[in-house]
């Protein structure tokens, strides 16, 4: 049988964790793989387990930070890095035609200086990786900084692609009637997102 999922290492290195107070100074993952497939009626298979979709597509989703409310008093949580590295997903989409088959590698993604504190609300947090997607872009770095946790979330993300060429995302542009003419462009952009 085929391998769905595998992690070559995982490491959590904490200097404090009691109930009010948690101090991660390094979570990293390492040599990461993972495999998933969707079928021609729409259902997502990975890791042997089968999804389709909502029962109750109408339903909207909740504000994803409500947790925070429920943690006590005092709560404050800091995580000095975390690393992912040398990490790929594969995905093989049969509900379009051509079938498409996408990959996306991670050599190495770091968000440094997360920070869940009620008294430090807009610590910012930095954000560095590099990245590659087979048949879509063989190399793309990203670099920015963003304040998540602020009543007024902001991100700035600085955005570079090499050799991009759509070849694998060709039965998607296809859909919309995009054609794509690129052999091995070259991308930049940066972004500037704040929300209330």
């Amino acid at each position: 049988a085929e391998q769905a999922a595998s992690l070559r290492r995982f490491v959590l290195e904490a200097d404090t964790l009691s109930p009010t107070v948690v101090h991660v100074t390094k979570l990293a993952v390492e040599g990461g793989r993972a495999k998933a497939r969707r079928m021609p009626d729409g259902t997502i298979q990975a890791m042997g387990l089968a999804f389709g979709p909502s029962p109750n597509p109408s339903a909207k989703s909740g504000n994803p930070l409500a947790f925070l409310a429920l943690l006590p008093k005092g709560f404050h949580a800091r995580l000095d890095e975390l690393s992912v590295r040398d990490t790929r997903a594969e995905f093989v989409d049969g509900a379009v035609a051509p079938e498409a088959d996408l990959a996306f590698a991670v050599q190495d993604f770091t968000i440094r200086d997360i920070v869940l504190d009620p008294k430090q609300p807009n610590a910012p947090l930095a954000i560095a990786g590099r990245f590659s997607s087979p048949g879509v872009a063989r190399s793309i770095e990203v670099a920015g900084t963003a304040r998540p946790f602020a009543d007024r979330k902001t991100a700035t993300v600085a955005v570079r692609a090499d050799g991009v060429r759509p070849d694998a995302i060709r039965p998607y542009l296809d859909l919309f009637g995009i054609q794509s003419d690129l052999k091995d462009a070259s991308l930049t952009c940066d972004f500037d997102a704040a929300v209330s």
